[in-house]
């Protein structure tokens, strides 16, 4: 599950992300036919006219402001590459806000820029109208970014959803053996989420503010006021929660964890506890180590991630042979990477190297 407030200096969802529809529900579903793909501007990449039938399309929404949008992205580049020639991947941006400095044009330039090959697909804008927003997003009743949508080679909607979980429905559209009917009945019978109120949105503020005080008490004190106000939204700042909880009381915490293991919700408890290195219960980044574990299946780049989270729970050695190879993977010419990001990874095996060697570790 996305963190709604990671959309660092953004109104997204208070003012561009409340669903249009609220009165008579999403007008957009799974297996309905993908609505045209009229863009402001095409950023990188060929224009796409129009989906052709027989190929798959991958439409990554985000915006600049967006961590997880950010986050994703080398994992989604990635993915392109593999499926060049049976997918196009697009990296549609909205609901971008200019800065008194710099247009929104200038600014995604500039982004797409400085990702280099880290955002490797075709990249396009919304239109000035937020065209592609409202005939996407919000009528299919999305309220955050990241989203993805996959239109499948009869140019329909199969899947609709988060990054993390692309991976393994991909390979089934692209292979025919996908069930967009059965994926609609299963996301018809989700609980819905509250609408996102003015007064919801301060609540949630209120716990971020304290999270980064670094006060928990408070922390898990608001949050459990917020569930109890929103029990169908319980599932936001998820991992912020267990964050502070974690700190206030780690048995509770590490008991939810069981209970959330192989959840949506697992990418971000894990991003969010890995946030706090080194200052947690070890058996909350052996949580976290054997989640990435899980995910680098998928995720060549989660490795990194297993290594980190080993180090932190203190089992140096074994931090090391993940980073080892890891750093050895980096280096072959068919890895999506750069020689600036090795060189990071090859500083990170000397930082596990020598603690090991001084016998200690990151708690």
């Amino acid at each position: 599950m996305i963190v709604l407030l990671a959309m660092s200096g953004s109104s997204f969802l208070s003012a561009n992300a409340q669903n249009v529809n609220a009165q008579n529900g999403p007008t957009l579903h799974v297996n309905d036919s993908a609505p045209k793909l009229v863009v402001g501007r095409w950023v990188k990449g060929k224009p796409i006219d129009d989906f052709k039938k027989g190929h798959v399309y991958v439409l990554d929404f985000w915006a600049t402001w967006c961590v997880p949008c950010r986050e994703s992205m080398p994992h989604m580049s990635a993915l392109a590459r593999r499926y060049r020639d049976q997918a196009t991947f697009i990296a549609m941006n909205v609901s971008e806000t200019p800065r008194q400095d710099r247009d929104v044009f200038t600014m995604v330039d500039a982004f797409v820029k400085m990702m280099g090959n880290k955002l490797d697909t075709h990249v396009a804008m919304d239109n000035d109208a937020s065209l592609v927003n409202h005939t996407w997003l919000r009528a299919a009743g999305i309220r955050s970014i990241p989203s993805v949508f996959i239109v499948d080679q009869e140019s329909k909607i199969a899947w609709i959803g988060q990054p993390q979980g692309v991976d393994s429905v991909l390979a089934a559209v692209v292979a025919g053996t996908f069930d967009a009917a059965a994926f609609a009945k299963r996301r018809a019978s989700q609980p819905k989420r509250q609408a996102i109120d003015d007064k919801a949105m301060a609540a949630l503020m209120q716990i971020r503010q304290a999270l980064m005080a670094k006060d928990y008490p408070l922390t898990v004190s608001l949050y459990e006021k917020f569930m109890q106000d929103y029990p169908a939204n319980s599932d936001i700042m998820k991992g912020t929660y267990l964050r502070a909880l974690a700190h206030v009381s780690p048995e509770k915490a590490l008991k939810q964890l069981v209970t959330l293991k192989g959840s949506e919700q697992e990418y971000e408890i894990a991003r969010a506890l890995s946030e706090d290195e080194g200052r947690l219960d070890k058996k909350f980044y052996v949580f976290v180590a054997d989640y990435y574990t899980r995910r680098s299946e998928n995720d060549f780049f989660a490795m990194g991630k297993v290594a980190k989270a080993y180090f932190a729970s203190g089992d140096i050695e074994r931090a090391i042979a993940v980073q080892k190879k890891f750093v050895a993977d980096l280096k072959l010419p068919a890895t999506p990477s750069t020689d600036e990001y090795i060189r990071r990874e090859e500083e990170t095996l000397k930082k596990y190297t020598a603690a090991m060697q001084s016998g200690k570790s990151a708690n």
